[in-house]
């Protein structure tokens, strides 16, 4: 469980989204393993979830990011976005 002063650290993908991501979007493993995420909990239409944002580290250092909070990496940097229920569904937007 987060605490509430948790920050947002960036991790590789799960196994789980390079899967549905690979089904949805034709990605393959190796292009997932080079890309990492960050992600922040919050509330979707009512319910407690956690929102990801996927990127590509080279293409955000290129641009002078260094990502330490969510908003740090804006639409043009995520390729891919969406948020994870409870029960461990994948929501992509």
């Amino acid at each position: 469980m987060w605490g509430f002063k948790q920050k947002p650290v960036v991790v590789p993908l799960s196994k789980k989204l390079t899967l549905q991501l690979g089904k949805e979007y034709g990605l393959s493993n190796e292009a997932a393993g080079v890309l990492r995420m960050m992600e922040e909990h919050g509330n979707y239409v009512g319910r407690k979830v956690t929102f990801f944002r996927v990127f590509d580290p080279a293409t955000v250092e290129a641009a002078g990011v260094h990502p330490h909070q969510f908003r740090d990496l804006d639409a043009c940097m995520v390729p891919h976005r969406g948020h994870i229920e409870n029960d461990g569904e994948i929501v992509l937007y």
